[in-house]
């Protein structure tokens, strides 16, 4: 096994997740590319742990006011959010991959118009998942709020795609 903590970088997490699966009869195969994959037989049972470097940007400090503050705006944000994840992984997957607040994270926010202004740019990176938290992509959204409390969508990018286990390629309409 690879050690992977001498490749992460500051503002990097190590999402790494440990899945349990039955072998019903069927090869298994593991493979190596760009993320780490690692199994292991006991009976008849798999264990993989899979395992992703993440780009993350600033985070606040632990129960902090700013993370207070973060989280109050990421929460009134989350129906935009969802709908701009609709829209996009409609066309790719039959099934409606969600965002949880806690895999929000904020680029920039900034007052186009100055100094106590309100009108604000936001910029976020979402994290998308489907049934237990399986990563489908990363994604940005702009969005512009106005301090009457419009919410304007500015852009959506899509930044990468990630693989679904065999379990959960029934779902997936297109190829991303």
């Amino acid at each position: 096994m690879i050690n992977l903590k001498k490749y992460i970088k500051k503002g990097q997490i190590l999402l790494a997740v440990m899945v349990l699966m039955y072998n019903i009869n069927e090869k298994i195969i593991f493979g190596v590319e760009n993320d780490e994959v690692y199994g292991r037989m006991e009976g008849d049972k798999v264990f993989m742990n899979v395992s992703t470097i993440v780009d993350l940007p600033h985070q606040p400090p632990k129960e902090s006011t700013e993370e207070l503050y973060q989280d109050v705006f990421l929460a009134l944000l989350m129906p935009y959010i969802q709908i701009e994840v609709e829209k996009y992984y409609s066309t790719y997957l039959s099934q409606t991959p969600l965002v949880d607040p806690y895999s929000i994270y904020i680029n920039s926010i900034s007052r186009p118009n100055g100094y106590r202004s309100f009108v604000f740019d936001i910029s976020l990176q979402v994290n998308p998942y489907i049934g237990p938290h399986i990563l489908v992509g990363t994604d940005n959204i702009d969005f512009t709020v106005e301090g009457n409390g419009r919410v304007k969508v500015k852009k959506f990018e899509h930044i990468k795609s990630y693989d679904l286990p065999p379990t959960y390629e029934h779902i997936m309409t297109e190829i991303v």
